[in-house]
């Protein structure tokens, strides 16, 4: 029975875990993190957009044949219904149609005076299709549709916006002091601003950014994490990470599920778990300054200082407490029956089953791989071991390691296994083998998109999945 292969378009997430195909447009002031269809968007801010797409990366200069106009990015992307990505420059509204490839940069209008810098998008209204944006020092909505103003909202001093319900939280960063409260009475906008005058220890507190989860509003300040509270906010509660208070002013910040990360100006990244209130235990007191942070849909968390760029860090490295050696944490779990592998890319892994556990180190004789990017169970008694260049087997019963060598495998980028059948990507170039010998198998029907695939999932020995080019998933079955 021959095999057909369907091609689908769909984006994929698929970054290269050591990010070997993201390129900057600068390696200053990368900031505005915005994951579309599993593309990520990074702006270089004075520069233009960084479309990160897994095997590579395009560029969108400011002022070039992109039609992204202006002097400095001020928003992330926000999508619109129609597909449509709005972001904005200080100069611009700048709307980004993937069909053309191409953005759309223009000016809005307030009382017949064309507002010419100060843009900021910052939220999408689906149920109304309104654009919420600050021009110049004004509140606007926009229907995403026409382009044109719907509603003035009023003059604001916010740099950074959050919005939930009936409430926009505008935080004023360097510009003033305390938080701007919007509220929605009937169709109108009513603004408000709590300085925090008489209350301690909130005197002259500057915020930064805000968010609402499970209930509450919490503002990112230069005090540490504030839990604000409506109805009396002196009875607001802080919450710090660092014994001295000077230490806890937070830059950014980035909420996903039950946490706030929280970028601080000192002390790198500060995670706090919003069910108990309070920032995790570990207190990771490293000497740092992160400007921006992001936190991706593959738990990676994105960390920007200004002057000196971006640096990528798995989310296990700064979350868990379980160490696998002394000074590491296990990344991943493997799950083979009733046997656990506790996978340390640095320093090794751990074998946990019935009959107990043992350790076994990078760069020794027992692996001599000097860092361990996957590992896969391929039978009770064997794992493959694999790094970015060379991989081996791990003989567990006579904790014995012999590396593997195929022909033709260029730098390893995905593994999997499934039905004795090993699937290798390298160079973008899926390669298909017998576990049981290591000989090599055929798959003609792929011919066609070799160069293009990132990532292969064997469902089946009559269904197989690839994703192809970061925008193709090609289903090859035998069915039909």
């Amino acid at each position: 029975m021959h095999k057909n292969l369907i091609v689908f378009f769909s984006f994929i997430s698929v970054y290269c875990s050591a990010q070997s195909n993201l390129s900057w447009l600068s390696n200053q002031y990368n900031t505005f993190f915005t994951e579309v269809d599993g593309e990520l968007w990074i702006a270089s801010a004075s520069k233009g957009y960084n479309r990160y797409r897994g095997i590579d990366t395009k560029h969108y200069k400011l002022n070039d044949a992109s039609r992204l106009t202006g002097t400095f990015i001020q928003s992330p992307m926000i999508q619109d219904k129609q597909g449509h990505l709005w972001t904005s420059t200080y100069e611009n509204l700048c709307i980004f149609d993937r069909k053309k490839d191409q953005f759309y940069s223009f000016q809005v209008t307030i009382n017949n005076d064309t507002v010419r810098m100060g843009y900021k998008v910052f939220y999408y209204e689906s149920e109304t299709n309104l654009i919420y944006a600050r021009a110049n020092d004004q509140l606007v909505t926009i229907d995403a549709a026409t382009r044109l103003v719907v509603d003035h909202l009023g003059a604001t001093k916010g740099t950074t916006f959050s919005v939930h319900g009936d409430r926009i939280m505008a935080s004023p960063w360097h510009i003033d002091k305390g938080i701007e409260i919007w509220k929605k009475h009937g169709k109108q906008w009513k603004r408000s601003h709590e300085y925090f005058s008489s209350c301690e220890p909130f005197k002259d507190m500057l915020v930064t950014n805000s968010f609402y989860a499970n209930g509450t509003w919490w503002l990112l300040t230069t005090k540490g994490l504030v839990e604000y509270n409506f109805k009396d906010p002196c009875s607001s509660r802080l919450h710090t990470f660092h014994i001295k208070s000077h230490n806890n002013s937070i830059t950014d910040g980035y909420q996903k599920g039950n946490y706030i990360y929280a970028a601080s100006d000192k002390n790198g990244v500060q995670i706090f778990d919003i069910n108990q209130k309070m920032f995790l235990s570990y207190k990771n007191q490293v000497s740092e300054k992160v400007d921006y942070i992001y936190v991706d849909d593959n738990d990676r968390i994105w960390k920007s200082n200004i002057k000196f760029g971006t640096e990528v860090v798995p989310l296990s490295k700064l979350v868990d407490e379980t160490l696998t050696f002394k000074k590491g944490r296990w990344a991943h779990i493997i799950l083979h029956g009733d046997t656990k592998i506790l996978l340390d890319n640095d320093n090794g892994f751990v074998i946990s089953d019935s009959k107990g556990e043992h350790s076994v180190k990078t760069s020794s004789s027992s692996c001599f791989l000097p860092y361990i990017n996957q590992i896969i169970a391929l039978d009770n008694d064997r794992l493959l071991i694999a790094g970015y260049q060379d991989m081996g087997i791990y003989h567990i019963p006579n904790k014995k390691y012999s590396e593997l060598k195929l022909p033709n495998i260029d730098g390893i980028q995905y593994l999997y296994v499934k039905d004795n059948q090993f699937a290798i990507i390298t160079n973008n170039e899926v390669k298909t083998f017998d576990v049981r010998n290591w000989q090599k198998l055929d798959n003609p029907r792929l011919k066609p998109y070799q160069g293009t695939i990132q990532y292969t999932i064997y469902l089946s020995d009559s269904l197989h999945i690839y994703g192809s080019s970061s925008s193709h998933v090609l289903i090859q079955s035998s069915k039909f």
